[in-house]
């Protein structure tokens, strides 16, 4: 998106995953289902976590899409757009200065909660914002809990933190400047000599130890690399295992990925011991300033002595100053005419009187030197924070090389694993412990322990990775393996887990007496001839003779469908209607069979109206059967996306004749034109996936342009934008497409007055 101020930050930001995650993971479901609407690969990425049209589990979605949007540079720009348009509260921040005041406001929750915080503080490019930042986190102290990740997954590289070098205070000099004016003698207290500390605090020099750790990630990668790009072991058939393949494609893909990072680690450490070297430098020229600073002070305070002798003298001889401040002693000093009292006296008197000038000079002198100690001061104090800095570092490299011996150890484990499909499980010898039946590449079967299976434990058909002893093993396939609960059912001598309306088939064998039962079943996705459906069961109801009845009260029915009520005359017609055997009870309906398969047979047959909580658009609703509009769902009747807007139904506003152009909302469409009329505002509407035809001519002179992000077309959005950006006309992303969510945008940005 062609933004001059955003544009730069999202470039410095584009490559950073994390953020990007974290940014996943706040945003709205429904945004980052809209991201995938239009792109298939991503759709089949994020398939096994989308439910319903719901994300299911969010974490594994989040990884799934950073995977995916790790090599789609247009797919980040949407998600890091999307989060600034989305967040306006959170986007005033940035908008003020950054102040004591600011501080008290994020931490009263007036910019939002702390991840949404957390977020702001990586985008905010402003540096006197980031104290603010650290302070707010320093006091929540957010711990966010890590996904779970596979055991054998390689851990990423550290980046290196560079630290800010210092810089380098020029020695202040001491000049002496003459002046005639008397100064008091209790000014002339003696200032103490600063000691320094900073020759006693050593320079950390962790040269050797930034070599090490880079020839260890070296090895470590080259070992990898060696192994993997030579064979493949010998108990691995890439041609009759596509998934094993697969999996090695990926960690070699891995591996580029670390041998990157690793070059740029390398140029991270050289310019690190380069900045080293010339902080080192700087400490030195600091010690030498300071201690020449040193001994301007101990020349200045052994001067101070001496006048403060002199001066005692001349305060036991008050004659001397009396004959100094005579009138007429500089015309005797001139003509060289006597004056009062002794000679040795008078010249004792001009001694003094001189000195004066010199008391003047060694106060203007003992200011700047104050100036300069606090300066000095000042300088060590960064200089031991620096180099406090620089023992942080030291622990991170020391760190890095546990973690460098770790991916070692890891690499070369599975230089030595295997891949195999679980077959069965079973019981050795009658009453020993369980076991797992594995079929390897080579078309063998091995025994592996239950015990041995890492959590969680495997079931029939399911992909594994086996351990060179085969007494560990993992599952390749724990983020695309689902649980399902639900009752089952026979239909053609076919189980099949009844589900939330969904039919999974069962592909294992079930008793005739669980027929009926409630169970919890594991579902695993088709993979090459691998079919999709339940692979392991657990009954979880305890009456082995329980069936599920053929009755069902208007209750049941009612919740079954999510209906906001039941005619119960109109669901009879629709009932005979559909040909449907049923007799009517005082409370209910008896069909022929469970009354379960009945009602989720008739599920696509029910004409549903949506419709919003009010009540005069329930009533004008024509149908008999009325749903609440879920989330991103319209009102049937009144167009509304959610009744949070209501408010605005009843206000009018003076938009003064504005012209602005609406892209997307294709359910409400024209009705744009007759609801915002009536506030004087002229409205262009064009179809979301129309092509771009006369808009970019259209845009010049309107006061903003409204991309309705529900129902408008990614490749219109990339030709839109730059077009809107050249005109000069602003963008606002309405997340609804109701006709109070579309005001309610143009409100807040146009500030029209209400009437």
């Amino acid at each position: 998106m062609a933004d001059p101020y955003w544009d730069p930050i999202f470039a410095r930001l584009q490559d950073d995953l994390q953020l990007l995650r974290m940014i996943a993971v706040d945003l709205d479901q429904s945004v980052l289902l809209d991201c995938a609407s239009h792109n298939p690969p991503l759709q089949r990425r994020i398939a096994p976590y989308v439910k319903s049209g719901r994300i299911a589990r969010k974490g594994p979605f989040a990884d799934a899409l950073m995977k995916f949007a790790a090599n789609d540079e247009p797919l980040r720009r949407v998600l890091f757009f999307s989060w600034l348009t989305t967040n306006s509260r959170t986007m005033n921040f940035p908008t003020i200065p950054a102040d004591s005041d600011s501080l008290k406001r994020l931490r009263d929750g007036e910019f939002g909660v702390p991840a949404k915080i957390a977020i702001l503080s990586r985008i905010d490019p402003r540096e006197s914002a980031k104290p603010l930042y650290d302070a707010f986190m320093a006091v929540l102290n957010p711990a966010p809990r890590p996904e779970p990740e596979p055991k054998l997954k390689l851990p990423l590289p550290l980046t290196l933190v560079q630290t800010p070098t210092l810089t380098q205070t020029p020695t202040p000099t001491l000049t002496q400047t003459p002046t005639l004016t008397q100064t008091p003698t209790s000014t002339l207290a003696q200032t103490p000599t600063p000691t320094s500390t900073l020759a006693q605090t050593p320079t950390p020099t962790p040269t050797s130890t930034l070599s090490h750790t880079s020839t260890l990630v070296a090895k470590q990668v080259e070992t990898a690399s060696n192994a993997l790009s030579t064979a493949t072991p010998s108990h691995v058939s890439t041609a009759e295992t596509p998934s094993a393949d697969t999996r090695l494609s990926a960690v070699r893909e891995e591996l580029r990925g670390v041998r990157k990072q690793l070059r740029e680690s390398e140029k991270g450490l050289a310019f690190l011991q380069t900045r080293l070297s010339r902080q080192g430098e700087e400490v030195s020229c600091l010690r030498k300033t300071l201690a020449a600073a040193q001994e301007q002070a101990d020349r200045q305070n052994a001067r101070i002595a001496s006048v403060r002798e002199e001066l005692e003298f001349l305060k036991s001889n008050p004659q001397i100053l009396s004959d100094i401040h005579a009138p007429d002693h500089a015309e005797r000093v001139s003509q060289d005419l006597p004056v009062t009292g002794s000679q040795t006296d008078f010249h004792k008197g001009e001694v003094f009187y001189g000195a004066r000038n010199r008391i003047r000079e060694l106060e203007a002198l003992l200011s700047r030197k104050s100036s300069a100690l606090e300066r000095l001061k000042n300088d060590l104090d960064k200089a031991r924070a620096d180099l406090e800095s620089f023992r942080d570092q030291a622990r991170q490299i020391a760190n890095l090389q546990v973690i460098a011996t770790r991916n070692e150890a890891d690499l070369q484990s599975f230089r030595q694993t295997g891949i195999g499909r679980v077959v069965t499980r079973c019981q050795e010898g009658g009453g020993g412990e369980f076991l797992f039946l594995v079929e390897t590449s080579g078309g063998g079967l091995v025994k592996v322990p239950e015990s041995g299976f890492q959590p969680p434990v495997p079931v029939e058909g399911e992909w594994v990775l086996l351990s060179a002893d085969l007494k560990t093993a993992w599952s390749l396939e724990s983020r695309n393996r689902q649980e399902f609960i639900g009752f089952l059912a026979r239909r053609n001598d076919a189980y099949f887990l009844e589900s939330d309306g969904e039919q999974l088939p069962v592909l294992m064998p079930v008793a005739e007496n669980h027929e009926g039962r409630v169970a919890k079943g594991v579902f695993l996705p088709a993979l090459g001839e691998r079919r999709p459906g339940i692979r392991a069961l657990q009954i979880l109801s305890g009456d082995a003779e329980k069936k599920v009845g053929r009755f069902a009260t208007y209750a049941a029915i009612q919740r079954f469908w999510r209906l906001i009520s039941l005619d119960r005359t109109r669901f009879s017609e629709f009932l005979e209607a559909q040909g449907i055997p049923f007799r009517i009870r005082d409370d209910g309906v008896e069909f022929d069979r469970d009354f379960r398969l009945v009602l989720g047979d008739l599920r696509g047959r029910l004409s549903v109206a949506l419709v919003c909580e009010k009540e005069a658009c329930r009533v004008a609703a024509k149908s008999a059967f009325l749903q609440k509009v879920a989330e991103g769902q319209v009102c049937s009747v009144c167009l509304e996306e959610t009744a949070e807007h209501a408010e605005l139904n009843s206000a009018m506003f003076d938009f003064k004749g504005s012209r602005v152009v609406i892209v997307g909302g294709d359910i409400v469409g024209s009705r744009y034109h007759e609801a915002f009329a009536k506030h004087g505002l002229k409205v262009e509407w064009s179809g979301g996936f129309s092509g771009p035809g006369g808009l970019r001519e259209g845009l010049g002179g309107a006061a903003a342009l409204v991309v309705v992000l529900k129902q408008v077309s990614h490749t219109l959005l990339r030709e839109l934008l730059p077009a809107a950006h050249t005109a000069g006309v602003p963008v606002l992303f309405s997340q609804v497409r109701g006709v109070s969510g579309v005001l309610r945008e143009l409100v807040e940005f146009l500030r029209p007055t209400r009437l």
